[in-house]
């Protein structure tokens, strides 16, 4: 997770190959444990989560719900 948080706050960045892996092969990899994987779909979804937080009012308490709603939702997606 604190792999996570770093790409999130902009000291990571992708490379081209991570940038063509497709969405749902990061959503494959991620249920298996690849770690990168999952810090790969955070970093594209980052934008999002980030609008819908901004919403709410109450910033970082709703981004990190927000992360780790995502976490669960990737484990429990059916791939």
């Amino acid at each position: 997770m604190i792999d996570c948080l770093v790409v999130l706050k902009g000291k990571g960045r992708l490379s081209d190959l991570e940038r063509k892996t497709k969405f749902h092969e990061l959503v494959a990899r991620a249920k298996s444990g690849d770690e990168k994987a999952f810090v790969q779909m955070v970093y594209r979804l980052n934008p999002a989560v980030k609008k819908y937080s901004r919403r709410s009012g109450h910033y970082f308490e709703c981004y990190s719900d927000l992360v780790i709603w995502l976490m669960n939702a990737i484990h429990q997606y059916p791939a």
